[in-house]
């Protein structure tokens, strides 16, 4: 894993030609992305299925805005466990 990052919410894209613009000039700027899943959703508090569909959510913006290029990269939203 070489190079900057951005790690994308793709709900985030939807009905936001501004957002669309910004993730474009980051591609074409040599840039990368990868996923943080569609929303954002936590782990502990959704079901593992829950999780997985909202990883599968963003994929499609990622191949569109990817470019091409490896995108298969995964950033966890909240790292943090829960305690008792």
């Amino acid at each position: 894993m070489e190079g900057t990052y951005g790690f994308v919410n793709a709900v985030k894209l939807e009905n936001d030609p501004d957002a669309q613009q910004a993730l474009h000039i980051w591609v074409d700027a040599g840039m990368n992305i990868g996923s943080h899943t569609w929303s954002h959703i936590s782990l502990s508090d959704n079901s593992a299925a829950a999780f997985e569909h909202e990883i599968a959510l963003n994929e499609p913006a990622l191949e569109q805005y990817g470019a091409g290029r490896d995108w298969h990269w995964f950033r966890y939203p909240f790292l943090w466990g829960r305690h008792a």
